[in-house]
């Protein structure tokens, strides 16, 4: 996958997009868990509405499109882990659902870490790419702090002196 960051991002729209009509998909089993269904279940239904909740956010910025690809993989992860205790637990049509669900969640996350490591990728060369561009720039900042600095020391030590200088005449003259 060799995407720059624009197509990168728009990639993890279309992705999240399809996430969350897989999601919507799910969302005829998950209306039928009773109140009564095991606490796996339960647990399981709560995450698959964390994850809605989680797919309606739109962030506008690059930060906030960052830590949503980071709160997202975390909610995928605790839902996926969900689904293979209720895999583990269950029986019949509840167990086939849950591995495949399981088995789903394992190629959404992969697409969605692929392009936040794309993402992500793009950015550093970004910045290496200021860096580089910015270099000189960076150097005359440094150097005239530099300047600033050896100034201000130099001023510290003058005033150093003339305060001494001033505390040596005042204790002279008691």
């Amino acid at each position: 996958m060799n995407l720059g960051k624009k197509e990168a991002l728009e990639e993890y729209a279309v992705q999240k997009s399809k996430l969350q009509e897989w999601i919507k998909g799910k969302k005829p089993f998950f209306d039928e868990i009773k109140e009564e269904a095991t606490e796996d279940l339960q647990e399981l239904k709560a995450k698959y509405n964390k994850l809605k909740e989680k797919l309606n956010a739109t962030p506008t910025s690059e930060a906030e499109v960052k830590a949503e690809q980071e709160a997202l993989a975390s909610t995928l992860d605790d839902f996926q882990d969900q689904a293979e205790k209720v895999e583990e637990k269950s029986e019949g049509a509840t167990r086939t659902f849950a591995a495949n669900l399981g088995s789903q969640l394992d190629g959404l996350q992969t697409k969605m870490r692929r392009l936040s490591s794309v993402i992500r990728d793009e950015a550093k060369e970004e910045w290496q790419e200021f860096r580089e561009e910015n270099k000189e720039n960076i150097e005359k900042l440094k150097a005239k702090a530099n300047e600033f600095t050896e100034e201000a020391k130099e001023e510290w030590q003058e005033f150093q002196q003339e305060a001494k200088s001033l505390f040596k005449k005042f204790r002279s003259k008691f």
